[in-house]
């Protein structure tokens, strides 16, 4: 599995450089379903039955941050909630009204691009502990 996983990294990243939708979309697919394969072998009780430990290294803690930081962002506000927090963005999400925006609103002015970074953001936050996780010995 770590074999295929790399492969699939390095065909989209360094062939790609993930700026494609389909490559991203490739990156995202293939470590959701690893990381999905490995915790339903771990669940079948094949391999180690130790509990997976929680990691508080500042590259882990930053990554959740991140993606805290932008779930909330994809919140619907009310407008008056959303004018104490961002007026400005209020004042642009009140343009959409003219063509048949209704409240609540965002604090991300680009909801659609903002859930595909989070879903990003997770999917390289999964590769970096499953990597972590993964890593058994010095050779590996």
């Amino acid at each position: 599995m770590p074999f295929g996983l790399l492969a699939v990294v390095y065909f989209a990243v360094v062939f790609f450089g993930a700026a494609h939708v389909w490559s991203q979309s490739l990156l995202v697919l293939a470590i959701s379903g690893a990381v999905c394969a490995a915790l339903l072998i771990r669940s079948a009780g094949v391999g180690n039955r130790e509990p997976l430990p929680i990691i508080y290294d500042p590259p882990s803690l930053i990554g959740l941050l991140f993606v805290i930081w932008t779930a909330v962002q994809l919140i619907p506000l009310p407008p008056e909630l959303l004018r104490i927090i961002s007026p400005r963005a209020l004042a642009l999400w009140e343009t959409t009204r003219i063509a048949g925006g209704t409240p609540p609103f965002t604090i991300s002015l680009y909801p659609y691009m903002t859930a595909g970074s989070l879903v990003f953001a997770i999917a390289v936050l999964l590769f970096y502990w499953s990597a972590l996780y993964g890593l058994k010995g010095r050779r590996q």
